[in-house]
């Protein structure tokens, strides 16, 4: 449930450049990571404060940056995908021993043989199809023109 980005600048060796392409990913980064706080279901508010990228790192010319949900909030994956009949195996929420699921909703203790479970929220997928369809493309025009200023400075 991460959303990745690398950047590969080996063809181009100067430090202006290199500095273009992680300040790019720096901005897809911060900017995917809105989107995904942005899409994020709001309850208590500890999914969205969950939600981080890491720093750009580089590696032989490759830019490489993420972002995920913390470990803190491990249901985050029920949540992007969904339980129940909406997630992996499409069966209602049966009690495991004993033959009711107890729990609280809206106050009162409800007994219930099974539940349906919830739809997927897809947070995570909703911000990297918002970053890829939206931002990328003006990043890399942006991209483009900060490279060309530099390597005509350069030469």
């Amino acid at each position: 449930m991460d959303i990745n980005i690398t950047f590969n600048s080996r063809g181009f060796r100067t430090k202006a450049v290199d500095l273009a392409y992680r300040e790019a990913v720096r901005d897809i980064l911060a900017y995917a990571e809105d989107r995904a706080k942005t899409y994020a279901p709001r309850r208590t508010g500890n999914l969205q404060r969950n939600i981080d990228s890491t720093r750009v790192i580089k590696t032989g010319g490759v830019c490489i940056g993420e972002v995920h949900v913390k470990k803190t909030a491990p249901y985050a994956k029920w949540v992007e995908s969904g339980t129940g009949m909406w997630g992996p195996y499409h069966m209602p929420i049966v009690p495991k021993t004993g033959n009711f699921l107890k729990f609280k909703w809206k106050g009162h203790t409800v007994y219930a043989r099974s539940v349906k479970g919830q739809h997927g929220r897809h947070f995570m997928e909703l911000a990297y199809q918002d970053t890829n369809r939206l931002y990328i493309p003006y990043r890399l025009q942006k991209l483009k023109r900060e490279i060309g200023a530099a390597l005509s400075v350069t030469t």
